[in-house]
């Protein structure tokens, strides 16, 4: 939204506000002076932090090289940082990975996305591979609380596609 005399108001911004306003469990997301060092000795990461909380949609963007990819795989728990925290809710993701197991999903970029597929079934086939302890009914109650909290339920049954084609 825009209007004369003040700066725009973002989807993104407003629905965080609102999300913040519900009452439930918050989920706090922090990385404190995370450093992630090469095999080959080359620094890909130099004293990142990040603070977040549940609610909030963070776009990571750079050039290529940048570190992007180092950088995510640092914090879904793929690569273990040279130095530094990875924490949620305050728990040291690398020392006590027990305790937030099934905390972290991280699908890389669109090469686990089916493209023939609608957005729900492309995170429900996911969600049936990392939750298989979880029933059918807690499947489908976690992918739609995943599509709510990202605010993509209009676009629940829309097939993902591909970048090469016009749909």
């Amino acid at each position: 939204m825009r209007w004369d005399g003040s700066d725009p108001i973002y989807y993104g911004e407003a629905l965080g506000l609102f999300k913040k306003l519900i009452s439930g469990t918050r989920t706090s997301f922090e990385a404190k002076k995370i450093s992630y060092q090469f095999k080959n000795g080359r620094l890909g990461l130099r004293e990142v932090d990040i603070l977040e909380e549940s609610g909030n949609l963070v776009a990571l963007m750079g050039a290529s090289g940048a570190g992007k990819s180092t950088l995510l795989h640092v914090l879904n728990g793929s690569e273990k940082p040279s130095g530094g925290k990875v924490l949620i809710n305050g728990i040291d993701i690398y020392e006590e990975p027990e305790k937030i197991e099934g905390v972290i999903g991280f699908v890389p970029q669109d090469d686990l996305l089916i493209e023939d597929l609608t957005v729900y079934q492309n995170l429900y086939f996911s969600a049936k591979l990392c939750f298989s302890h979880l029933n059918e009914k807690e499947i489908d109650e976690l992918v739609l609380k995943t599509l709510s909290d990202l605010g993509l339920m209009e676009t629940k049954h829309l097939t993902v596609g591909s970048p090469f084609e016009n749909n």
